[in-house]
C-alpha cells in the first residue's frame, strides 16, 4: 500500500473518532494529550508502509546518563505498548511504537495511539521530577 493511502486512512481513522491533529509539510502528524505531544509519521519498511508514533516526553533532561539509562530500562521492562529511549546527543527521552500500515485496522491503530499518549502524558510529570528537563507542553 502507498505511504499517502495509509496516511489518508489514519487521518480518516482519527477523524472518525473526533480526534484533532496538526499536519506538517513533510506528511507527519501532530497530535496533543494534556501535557504530551505525539506524532505520527510514515516510512517505507522494505515494501511495506511503517506507521511510526513517537513522542518526545522529556527534552533538555539533566540528569546523569547511567541514571537515565537505568530509568528507561526499568520503563521498558514494564511496558508493554512502547520503547522507551534516551537520545543522548539531544538529551530527549521518547517513548515509540510502530506499525504495519499495509493492513491497518482503526483497534489497532487507537489502541496504540492511546497508550503511548497515555505513557507519554503519565510519565513526562514523573521523569521531569527526577531529571529536570521540559514537556512537549509547560502550560
Amino acid at each position: 500500500m502507498s505511504l499517502r493511502r495509509v496516511q489518508q486512512q489514519v487521518r480518516s481513522i482519527l477523524e472518525a473518532n473526533s480526534l484533532p491533529w496538526t499536519d506538517s509539510a513533510d506528511g507527519a502528524i501532530y497530535l496533543r494529550f494534556a501535557s504530551a505531544s505525539v506524532a505520527v509519521d510514515f516510512t517505507k519498511w522494505g515494501e511495506q508502509a511503517l506507521i511510526e508514533i513517537s513522542s518526545h516526553v522529556l527534552t533538555n533532561v539533566e540528569g546523569g546518563t547511567k541514571r537515565i539509562l537505568l530509568a528507561i530500562n526499568e520503563l521498558n521492562k514494564a511496558s508493554n505498548f512502547g520503547r522507551w529511549i534516551y537520545y543522548i546527543e539531544t538529551r530527549t527521552i521518547s517513548v515509540e511504537y510502530d506499525l504495519l500500515g499495509d493492513h491497518l485496522q482503526e483497534n489497532e491503530l487507537m489502541t496504540g495511539l492511546a497508550a503511548l499518549a497515555r505513557l507519554a502524558d503519565r510519565h513526562d510529570d514523573l521523569l521531569k521530577k527526577e531529571f529536570g528537563g521540559t514537556r512537549a507542553f509547560e502550560d
